[in-house]
C-alpha cells in the first residue's frame, strides 16, 4: 500500500462510510468485509465492500445509482432510502478519478467496488505489511476513555455491536447491562434505575423507537441515546419525537461515544496514579521492526521495567535462556527463526516465564503463537489499557504501588484484557 496518495481524504472517507453503512443496513446477519488494494501500474486505489446481506435482483441493479431510486417499496419501508447516497457517492468517485461498480446475487449478498486515482506514485514509500501500517497509525491521537460512574442499559440485538459497547464501556468503569430487544429494555427500565439507555433502533419484537416512546409514556425520564445507521435529518427528527435525547451513528465513533457518556454520567475527578516505576522486572522484546521495537521499549520503560530487545527468534531463545527474563513479547514474523518456532523451542527447553504473542496479524497467526505456547496476546497498534492489564497480570508491582493492592482495580484491568482478547478473537 502506498503511504501517501494525492486525493481528497474527506470525500474518500465519505464514500467508504456510505458504502459500509449501506452494507450494514442490508446485512442483518453474516459478515461485511472491506478490502483495500493498490494497482500501482495504473496508479489506482481499489476498495471493495463485500456483504452477505439480502442482495439485489438484476432490475434493481439497473437503477441502483439513479437519484431517489429504491430497490423496492418493501425494502424502502423496512430499511429506508439509500439511492441518493449511492448516486452522490458514485459522482464523488468520478470526481476523484474513478467510479463505483456493483455486483450482487439476490439472497446472497452484494459487492461494491470503488476506484479512485492515487496521483503519481513515483518516489512514494510502500508499506510492506500490517505491522508497518499499524506503526503509522500511532501518529493518530489516542482516544482516552474517561473515568465514569453510573449504570447503563444497552438494548442491542447484534452480538458484535454488544461486544464493542462492552469493551468501550469497560474502560470507563461504568456498569453495563445488556438486553436484546426493545420489549426487554422497556420492562427492565421500568423496573430498575439506570442513568443512561443506549437504544438500538432496529431490533426484533419491539424496535428502539417504539420502546423509547413507551418509556416516555410510562413516565421514565432516563436519557436515551439512539444507536442507528439511519442518520438522515428526518430520521433524527423522528427519534427526537419519540423521546430520544441524542443519537449516535453506526459504526460507532469512539470519541463521540465517550463524549456522550461523559455528558450523562458522573465523571470521576483525577486519573489513575502515575505509571512511572510501577512494575519491576525485565521484559524481552523480540521484534524485527525498529519502529515497533522502539515504541514498546518506551512504553515499558515508562512503567519502570528493564527492556532487552532482539530482532530475531534465535536471538530471543538465546537471551531468554541465558539471562533473567520475566516476560517475553514475541513477534510472529522475524528473519531466521520466526516467533512460532522460537516460542516452541523455549517451551521445549523448559522456559516457564510468560510469553505474549506480539502481533498485528490475523487470527490464524495468533492461534499459531498460542498453540506454540504463548500465554496471551498484545495486538499492534498497542492499546495502553491492554498493556497495563497484561503487566498487572504477569509482573510483580513495585512496593510503592503494591503496599495495599486494590483488588477491584486489578480485577478490572484483567477483565479489560480478557474482553479485549475475546473481541480480537471474535474479529
Amino acid at each position: 500500500m502506498p503511504e501517501q496518495i494525492l486525493t481528497d481524504p474527506t470525500r474518500f472517507r465519505q464514500i467508504i462510510i456510505n458504502l459500509c453503512g449501506n452494507a450494514l443496513k442490508f446485512t442483518e446477519k453474516g459478515s461485511i468485509t472491506l478490502i483495500i488494494r493498490c494497482d500501482s501500474d495504473r496508479e489506482t486505489l481499489i476498495a471493495k465492500v463485500v456483504d452477505t446481506g439480502i442482495g439485489m435482483k438484476p432490475e434493481q441493479l439497473n437503477r441502483l445509482f439513479d437519484p431517489f431510486a429504491q430497490g423496492s417499496a418493501a425494502i424502502s419501508r423496512q430499511y429506508g432510502g439509500t439511492g441518493l447516497g449511492l448516486s452522490i457517492s458514485r459522482r464523488l468517485a468520478e470526481l476523484l478519478g474513478g467510479t463505483i461498480t456493483v455486483s450482487s446475487t439476490y439472497g446472497e449478498g452484494s459487492e461494491f467496488e470503488l476506484t479512485i486515482r492515487t496521483g503519481s506514485l513515483d518516489g512514494v514509500h510502500f508499506l510492506r505489511d500490517a505491522s508497518e501500517l499499524s506503526q503509522r497509525r500511532r501518529a493518530i491521537p489516542m482516544v482516552l476513555a474517561p473515568k465514569l460512574s453510573g449504570r447503563i442499559l444497552c438494548a442491542e440485538d447484534n452480538e458484535v455491536n454488544r461486544r464493542l459497547v462492552s469493551l468501550l464501556v469497560s474502560r470507563t468503569g461504568a456498569e453495563l447491562v445488556h438486553v436484546g430487544n426493545g420489549a426487554e429494555a422497556l420492562e427492565l427500565a421500568i423496573r430498575e434505575p439506570f442513568d443512561l439507555i443506549l437504544m438500538d433502533i432496529q431490533m426484533p419484537v419491539m424496535n428502539g423507537r417504539d420502546a423509547t416512546a413507551a418509556l416516555r409514556e410510562a413516565g421514565v425520564n432516563t436519557p436515551v441515546i439512539a444507536l442507528t445507521a439511519n442518520v438522515m435529518a428526518e430520521d433524527i427528527a423522528d427519534y427526537r419525537l419519540a423521546g430520544c435525547n441524542e443519537h449516535l451513528a453506526k459504526p460507532i465513533d469512539k470519541r463521540r461515544f465517550y463524549e456522550l457518556l461523559a455528558r450523562y454520567l458522573v465523571v470521576q475527578p483525577g486519573t489513575a496514579a502515575s505509571a512511572s516505576d510501577r512494575y519491576r522486572g525485565r521484559v524481552l522484546v523480540a521484534e524485527d521492526n525498529e519502529d515497533n521495537r522502539q515504541l514498546v521499549e518506551r512504553m515499558l520503560r515508562r512503567q519502570g521495567l528493564e527492556v532487552t530487545s532482539v530482532s530475531g527468534g534465535d536471538e530471543a531463545v538465546k537471551t531468554a535462556l541465558a539471562e533473567t527474563v520475566h516476560l517475553v513479547l514475541m513477534d510472529r514474523h522475524m528473519p531466521g527463526m520466526d516467533g512460532v518456532a522460537a516460542t516452541r523451542l523455549l517451551r521445549q527447553a523448559g522456559f516457564r516465564r510468560p510469553i505474549i504473542a506480539f502481533t498485528a496479524g490475523d487470527q490464524q497467526e495468533t492461534d499459531a503463537l498460542m498453540d506454540a505456547g504463548c500465554d496471551g496476546v498484545l495486538n499492534k497498534p498497542i492499546d495502553q489499557v491492554h498493556l497495563d492489564a497484561l503487566l498487572a497480570r504477569f509482573l510483580e508491582a513495585t512496593e510503592a504501588h503494591s503496599g495495599e493492592p486494590e483488588e477491584d482495580d486489578i480485577a478490572d484491568l484483567v477483565s479489560r484484557f480478557l474482553d479485549g482478547l475475546g473481541a480480537a478473537r471474535a474479529s
